[in-house]
């Protein structure tokens, strides 16, 4: 078993090979995701192959598509699926404000074909049943590309670090009761990447908003299983700028215990936290990451970064009726049997109002 290693911030850290040599590591899930007093609830994969030419060409896609005219970025805005197809700003509420502090492009990276859907389900379900919206290819080129590589490369090792959640779960869940994450998460019928870019402060910002300290995106839990996060990046002019996440960290997390944690992503990382659905379908022994984004205290800085949520099929059982079988951690009703489809169906109705989209997560 390797070594338990932590950052300064008390975020486990495991080495991208260790996730691949089938060894032993539910004691690193358990310190990392589990119900333990100390899990933050994140974990971090370094040296993974190819992740920072790959981060590098996303990020500079996202700035360069933050500097087109609204009304061109518009073109692949996508109010039939809530905003969460293509692009959107202002369109996610914090703080009970429309959110125009940063942009959004959301695809499946994994998507390559047309969905093959029913236009029922298509009704029903329009956040993962619509086509991807890409921009034209003038516009940003590489864009497409860059997004799709980067989601592809964050997904495969999500897939890796399921498969040591499994282990970890089957020591606590009824065979009977468990839901298998990796098979679940193969396929890419409801994968969703975001790429977001977080604009510099305008000169209406007032102080007090701009110390919020969830001011860049509001205290939430995704409704993924695993959301796979790159480290950001800052720009003043153009330019990068680097350290600034170190000297002011915008990710924050509270703990088991409710006590806030300050955490860097660090470049050479990928960052991996739970979502609803997973605290779910592991009963309650993997928890989901309570967390929101600070704005950087330099209203100079502009900041670019990717998230991938990893979920199941729509039909994906993720608990069961049956009381002895599983404790409703997450106050979602009565325990019941509920797919995937079902529950993000409660979380899109509770969140969501006609062309007011929150965050996805």
């Amino acid at each position: 078993m390797p070594k338990l290693e932590k950052t300064d911030q008390g975020v486990v850290v495991l080495e991208y090979q260790d996730l691949l040599s089938g060894k032993d590591l539910t004691k690193h899930i358990q310190e990392a995701l589990g119900n333990s007093p100390t899990a933050l609830g994140v974990i971090f994969i370094r040296h993974v192959p190819n992740l920072l030419p790959l981060r590098e060409e996303a990020l500079l896609k996202s700035l360069e598509h933050s500097k087109l005219p609204r009304f061109i970025q518009e073109e692949t805005a996508h109010p039939q699926s809530n905003f969460l197809t293509g692009w959107s700003l202002g369109k996610e509420w914090v703080n009970q404000k429309p959110d125009i502090s940063k942009g959004s492009f959301y695809a499946n990276p994994l998507q390559q074909e047309p969905i093959q859907t029913t236009e029922e389900l298509r009704a029903r379900f329009p956040v993962y049943l619509h086509d991807n919206q890409w921009p034209r290819p003038d516009l940003v080129p590489g864009f497409q590309d860059a997004f799709c590589q980067l989601g592809k490369l964050i997904h495969s090792v999500g897939l890796s670090l399921a498969q040591h959640c499994d282990a970890y779960i089957a020591q606590h869940v009824p065979k009977e009761a468990r839901v298998p994450l990796v098979e679940s998460l193969q396929g890419p019928a409801t994968t969703k990447g975001r790429l977001l870019h977080y604009y510099t402060n305008d000169a209406n910002s007032s102080s007090a908003e701009q110390e919020d300290e969830d001011s860049w995106c509001g205290w939430h839990v995704d409704h993924s299983f695993l959301t796979g996060l790159t480290s950001p990046r800052y720009t003043r002019e153009g330019q990068e700028v680097l350290g600034a996440e170190l000297d002011s960290p915008s990710l924050l997390i509270r703990d088991r215990w409710g006590t806030l944690h300050s955490v860097s992503i660090p470049q050479d990382c990928l960052s991996f936290q739970l979502g609803q659905a997973l605290e779910l379908a592991s009963q309650g022994h993997l928890l989901a990451t309570y967390h929101c984004v600070r704005r950087s205290p330099d209203p100079t800085l502009s900041r670019d970064t990717f998230a991938l949520f990893l979920q199941p099929p729509l039909d994906l059982t993720i608990f069961h009726r049956d009381p002895n079988l599983f404790k409703n951690p997450s106050g979602m009703g009565p325990s019941t049997t509920m797919t995937f489809g079902e529950y993000t169906e409660q979380v899109v109705g509770r969140n969501h109002v006609k062309e007011k989209a929150t965050a996805f997560s």
